[in-house]
């Protein structure tokens, strides 16, 4: 018996897809079950959130998506609600009507922290979903709607002497998470462990790498002990998205922690029109290096319920319109450079191939 899953990060799309590969397309249709982060609101709404950037998308062109074979799909992100309630429940309608499971996101807390439970390769399996990327009032409550809420409280703490050294640097950023809601997950967590063989478990954490001061780490302070007392509880896998490059993976008690993989789709994005003064300025470019044109599609594969799966990241190279294809094995390299101190330091050894045809991929231990 053995069980095989394909997980992907963020999914931004705007309109129809340009291009379909059919390596990834087979690489999905050949897991037992596929997952991802649909990071936008499928709509016809036009009342955007007043925020700095709303991603939607018409339902007319949702069926490209589908196409894609993903059985469930977290909506648990900081863009479910950027066309409001309405623009949430139209999501999920339209996930529910083509044949998807959506999770995370629902009228209630509990809806929004409830399992999808199902049976494949002769496995149960229960994938939910949480997100610590809140905009106002997008937080499922005891009876309202919105997304599971993973709340971060931060801390910024200045060096008196070396700021006064460099006026202007970044302040040091501490984060914590809220108790109450990592309680809530990992009650969430325990309960799905008790009617599933494998809890896969999607969190939208983290920070996009241009908006982190490079004197600070990369993964926030609140993210590792977060993804141990949920491993504690019971997941099986910690499936990372939102700061939309790829990150290292640890593993905890056997059990893998993927902190992001980057964007599987990501369709050019503008500032919401009408909108651009009520942020400071911040650089938009910073979202578009070349870390941003390069993800990760994760296979992994448990043999027996409990037992340490086999962790491998399909390199993907997203093209200019931002869909991808399979990236060779010099970008797996450079990919494999780039995340080799978190992985060395949290105990995990990264090896770098390229299959039979030219698909780089990086294999973890």
């Amino acid at each position: 018996m053995s069980f095989a899953l394909a997980a992907a990060g963020d999914i931004i799309m705007s309109g129809a897809l340009t291009t379909r590969s059919q390596p990834i397309l087979d690489r999905l249709r050949d897991a037992d079950l596929a997952t991802s982060n649909l990071e936008f609101v499928v709509t016809g709404s036009r009342a955007a959130a007043d925020k700095f950037i709303c991603l939607g998308m018409s339902p007319k062109h949702f069926a490209d998506f589908t196409s894609l074979g993903f059985r469930v799909v977290s909506v648990a992100n900081n863009h479910a609600l950027d066309f409001g309630v309405d623009g949430l429940r139209d999501t999920l309608a339209q996930v529910r009507a083509a044949g998807m499971l959506p999770v995370g996101g629902g009228e209630t807390l509990a809806e929004s922290l409830a399992p999808s439970v199902q049976v494949a390769a002769g496995m149960r399996v229960a994938v939910l979903a949480a997100s610590a990327t809140l905009p106002n009032s997008s937080a499922a409550g005891p009876h309202s709607p919105g997304i599971a809420p993973l709340r971060i409280i931060n801390r910024y703490r200045m060096d008196g002497v070396t700021v006064d050294e460099s006026p202007g640097m970044s302040p040091f950023v501490e984060t914590e998470v809220v108790a109450g809601d990592l309680e809530a997950l990992k009650s969430a967590v325990r309960s799905a462990r008790a009617e599933a063989d494998i809890v896969v478990l999607h969190l939208h954490w983290g920070i996009p790498l241009g908006w982190v001061a490079a004197v600070q780490d990369e993964i926030a302070g609140y993210q590792r002990p977060v993804a141990h007392a949920l491993i504690d509880a019971g997941a099986s896998l910690i499936v990372g998205h939102h700061p939309h490059v790829v990150q290292g993976v640890e593993f905890y008690r056997g059990v893998p922690i993927l902190y992001s993989l980057g964007n599987f789709i990501k369709h050019k994005i503008a500032a919401t029109g009408g909108r651009d003064g009520i942020h400071p300025a911040y650089r938009i470019a910073s979202l578009r290096t070349e870390w941003n044109r390069i993800g990760a599609l994760a296979q992994l594969a448990w043999d027996a319920p409990g037992a340490r799966p086999s962790c491998r990241f399909d390199i993907l190279q997203l093209a200019d319109q931002g869909e991808p294809s399979p990236a060779d094995l010099a970008t797996a390299r450079k990919v494999a450079a780039r995340i080799a101190d978190h992985c060395a330091a949290w105990g995990t050894t990264v090896g770098v191939g390229a299959d039979t045809n030219g698909w780089g991929f990086l294999e973890f231990a």
